[in-house]
């Protein structure tokens, strides 16, 4: 018996995203430090957790477009 197939589909479609943004945060943080960008990213990340909370707040609700807005509008 193959010991993938007793992880539920879900389980595996979600560590797959997570491995893959894990390989792309750590390739883009990489470079943010060679270019010596490292406290620009560090701030415009915790600017865009400020704006998903706020527009959490103001919406009530977890709509993907009405967070992204208040990301960017936070960054």
């Amino acid at each position: 018996m193959n010991s993938l197939s007793a992880i539920p589909y879900n389980t595996l479609v979600v560590a797959a995203a997570v491995a893959v943004v894990g390989f792309a945060s750590g390739v883009v943080g990489c470079f943010g430090v060679l270019r010596r960008r490292a406290l620009a990213g560090d701030a415009a990340a915790h600017a865009t957790l400020a704006g998903v909370v706020a527009a959490f707040v103001v919406t009530g609700r977890r709509d993907l477009p009405a967070l992204l807005v208040g990301a960017f509008v936070a960054a």
